[in-house]
């Protein structure tokens, strides 16, 4: 883990420099808070609280993520290992409302991977914003997933991979108009909890693989692959 500069900062009473807007995410198939909260439970004063906790643990301590992606064909290949925030330390952050960065690798016959991640917050409510009996914890703004990778070859195959707050079953993550395989659901990853959407695609009679980590689509005939796996996330400390 890397090592960063102790600092002290003027906090809205809530531990962030801004306040997270309110969304109602009673609508969506799936949701979690960051305190581990899903659709359908009771929300505990200890997981509201411990969702703060993660919420600034993913906004004041995020580093960096690693990960293995490739996209290959006869015409070329990409690969892509990672996306850090080495240049907004912790001490950097603190006139923000949210922090971002994505990194991109693609070849000259068209292979293609991109990679974001997106650290937004929202105060979740399960029902109106209005009544606060409604409120459930802190999540990462919907729509604004905190981790996103995608990776194309020219439209042959296809994939796309997200972590967020909330989910659709099915997903309509746009992987191309061929066969298709789709998987929502929840998962943990350091400890933390989302809500993760992935989706492959490609020409008919291809392989396809979707799973809670992974996922990876091959256009046989034509010899173009692509894939996404391994996934890991790493924090700030404190000298």
């Amino acid at each position: 883990m890397p090592s960063a500069t102790q600092f002290s900062a003027s906090v809205n009473r809530n531990g962030f420099p801004f306040c997270p807007e309110k969304q109602d995410v009673s609508s969506y198939d799936f949701w979690t808070t960051l305190g581990g909260t899903q659709k359908g439970e009771t929300a505990t004063e200890s997981k509201k609280s411990l969702s703060v906790v993660n919420a600034m643990q993913l906004y004041w301590n995020f580093y960096d993520c690693s990960f293995t992606s490739s996209a290959s064909s006869p015409l070329g290949s990409a690969s892509l290992s990672g996306i850090d925030d080495i240049d907004k330390e912790p001490r950097e952050r603190t006139c923000l409302s949210s922090i971002s960065k994505t990194a991109s690798n693609s070849s000259s016959g068209g292979q293609s991977l991109s990679a974001t991640y997106q650290v937004s917050l929202a105060r979740y409510y399960d029902g109106s914003i209005n009544d606060e009996s409604n409120y459930v914890g802190i999540g990462i703004v919907p729509n604004s997933p905190f981790f996103n990778i995608n990776g194309d070859t020219r439209g042959r195959a296809t994939i796309e991979y997200k972590l967020g707050g909330v989910g659709t079953d099915p997903n309509t993550l746009p992987v191309g108009s061929f066969d298709t395989a789709r998987d929502t659901g929840y998962i943990t990853e350091s400890n933390i909890p989302f809500v993760y959407e992935v989706a492959a695609g490609t020409r008919a009679g291809s392989p396809l693989s979707v799973d809670s980590t992974s996922c990876s689509a091959e256009d046989t005939p034509i010899g173009s692959s692509v894939s996404f796996s391994d996934l890991s996330l790493d924090f700030y400390t404190y000298s």
